[in-house]
């Protein structure tokens, strides 16, 4: 069993606290109301590549691009390209 120190008692505060007429207005300005359309969070989400076309995002990367890229930006890219694609083949 552990060892502790014995609990201090707490003392008073050596000086009252005044609340003046500034701060009561404050708290009574209150806050503002919560947004109703917050901003969206990013989402963690589990994806499971089949082997061969991991291969074959593997070997576009790398031949294709001048720049090492990772794997996770080069799919993250093709989603937004194909959300583009989509949105722009909707509104037509």
């Amino acid at each position: 069993m552990p060892v502790t120190r014995k609990p201090k008692e707490e003392t008073a505060p050596s000086e009252p606290l005044t609340e003046d007429a500034e701060f009561q207005r404050y708290l009574r300005k209150g806050g503002s109301a919560a947004h109703s359309n917050p901003e969206p969070k990013d989402v963690r989400q589990t994806l499971v590549i089949p082997g061969t076309l991991c291969q074959e995002i593997d070997h576009l990367r790398e031949k294709l691009l001048p720049l090492k890229k990772s794997r996770h930006q080069w799919v993250l890219e093709a989603i937004m390209e194909r959300v583009k694609r989509d949105k722009k083949a909707d509104v037509e």
